[in-house]
């Protein structure tokens, strides 16, 4: 009878093990934080109707060039355009990417940017942390529209994110590419470029078509966390005036990373 009871309790111990072990694989492998938990983190408050949040008493760097007429409450609507995990260094991450556009106003011109925030959390233990962040990053994107948004790995166990925005005006269009990288738990612009440029609106009337693309390759650099980022550009450009002549256009130009920013170190 004892013999009999043993095998029960070992049994009971060995189910009661395996759903431990089940359960630990099922919340180490689930991500377990929302959009919603990062915008509780970040701004407060959700509404999860509109999935957006409020954020109140915006404290705009002093240096930021805000438009008073459009922000002059200090108070803005917040709305996800990027929220996606990965794991850096065997680290669970997550990159969050917002606009924000002023309470109450029509905000859909030409001129009309959104203010972008950028924050990435970091997994300790069981608690979800900010580990880089920056709430102002920058104001992109015509008519409040949202960037286009890759992560990318910038090193071996490095990650960024790319932005890119399109412009049009009545005479040229073109897309602008951002590179994000954490630097010192802060969120910085490590390189800027124009990834595409034509006039094609409004040449041969006052200048002449132009066009040119531009090509991004990372390559891994010895002892260098970073990789280095080489920049192919090709096509025509429009002279400075008074000739506005298309001119060629055909280099390529290295740089490498230091203290967050992707310098020129070649250029051909």
């Amino acid at each position: 009878m004892k013999m009999k009871h043993m095998k029960i309790a070992i049994l009971i111990a060995f189910i009661a093990i395996a759903i431990s072990c089940s359960l630990f694989l099922v919340f180490s492998f689930n991500p377990s934080f929302s959009e919603k938990d990062a915008f509780m983190v970040v701004f407060g408050n959700y509404d999860s109707i509109h999935k957006s949040a409020a954020w109140k008493n915006m404290n705009f760097p002093k240096s930021a060039e805000v438009e008073n007429d459009f922000w002059k409450s200090k108070t803005g609507t917040v709305s996800k355009v990027f929220f996606e995990p990965y794991k850096e260094n065997g680290k669970k991450k997550f990159f969050f990417l917002t606009k924000t556009s002023p309470i109450n106003t029509n905000y859909d011109c030409h001129a009309c940017l959104p203010l972008l925030s950028a924050t990435i959390f970091s997994k300790k233990k069981w608690k979800w942390e900010i580990e880089s962040q920056n709430l102002f990053l920058m104001y992109e994107g015509e008519y409040a529209e949202s960037p286009i948004v890759n992560l990318i790995r910038v090193g071996d166990e490095k990650y960024g994110a790319t932005l890119e925005c399109e412009h049009r005006s009545g005479e040229s269009f073109d897309k602008e590419w951002y590179l994000l990288i954490p630097h010192d738990k802060n969120i910085v612009i490590a390189h800027q470029e124009t990834r595409y440029y034509d006039d094609f609106n409004s040449c041969d009337h006052v200048i002449q078509c132009a066009a040119y693309s531009t090509t991004f390759n990372f390559s891994k650099v010895p002892n260098d966390t970073f990789y280095q980022l080489t920049v192919k550009k090709f096509g025509t450009s429009n002279d400075e005036p008074p000739y506005y002549k298309a001119v060629p256009v055909d280099e390529e130009v290295t740089y490498q990373i230091l203290n967050g920013e992707y310098v020129k170190i070649s250029s051909k």
